[in-house]
């Protein structure tokens, strides 16, 4: 797990507004603590009482142990610390990330709800101020203005979900449909209004391109990663079962 994108999860958390896992708020104080004292070097050596004559020695020695052309000390030493650091809050951390998301999910729907009010005038990502003028409706013009705020509350919660899925490896999985990225329409749909390839999307684009207002056409929900996983489940049930039936 790379620690940058750890960081960059906890900023996300924030930004979303929910609490940041435990394990993952411990583990980083965990990482500081090891990194400051890999760069400690024990000093002031006539002020050391006898107890801790001994320690000193035993930091030093361990400091300067190298072998077999490869430093096997110290460094060799906190970056074993560190891997299993990581190991250990990506575990205690899954189990967390449903909640997390059910936690979300009534503020995704309060965010989504102007999208879904817009689409019902047939409002899309293409619609332009031109052809809202041109439908002659105040109530569809007020949809329409109140889009981008919708995707400015909508942002932070969609980011925090796509963040969930590139660090701790869960539903959708990165790459898992394309290797040119993750079609994230699966994780804001509430029914089958969904692509894992080009669909639902802007431009074709993947990653933070997804289109809200084609979702919003078939209802929002926001999925937690066993959701995805079942919606994926069902959905090559599904294929398979007409396959076989033709």
């Amino acid at each position: 797990m790379n620690w940058v994108h750890l960081i960059e999860f906890d900023v996300a958390c924030k930004a979303a507004g929910v609490e940041t896992p435990a394990p993952i708020v411990r583990g980083q104080q965990i990482r500081d603590l090891a990194n400051e004292h890999a760069k400690s070097v024990p000093g002031g050596l006539l002020s050391l009482s006898d107890h801790d004559v001994t320690h000193t020695l035993e930091a030093f020695a361990l400091r300067n142990h190298s072998g077999s052309g490869r430093n096997i000390g110290l460094d060799a030493g906190v970056e074993e610390f560190m891997s299993r650091l990581s190991r250990e809050i990506r575990e205690e951390t899954i189990p967390l990330l449903e909640d997390i998301v059910k936690e979300l999910q009534p503020r995704f729907d309060e965010a989504t709800a102007p999208l879904a009010a817009a689409a019902k005038f047939g409002i899309t990502a293409q619609t332009t101020s031109d052809h809202v003028i041109d439908m002659v409706n105040e109530k569809a013009a007020n949809a329409w203005r109140a889009v981008p705020a919708a995707w400015a509350a909508v942002a932070p919660i969609a980011t925090l979900r796509r963040k969930m899925s590139k660090l701790f490896a869960v539903a959708p999985y990165i790459g898992e449909h394309d290797e040119q990225g993750t079609n994230y329409s699966v994780c804001f749909a509430a029914g089958d209004n969904w692509s894992a390839d080009a669909g639902y999307l802007i431009d074709g684009k993947k990653g933070q391109h997804t289109d809200w207002l084609a979702i919003a056409r078939d209802g929002f929900r926001l999925n937690t990663p066993s959701e995805v996983e079942e919606k994926h489940a069902t959905r090559r049930r599904t294929k398979y079962a007409a396959s076989v039936a033709s």
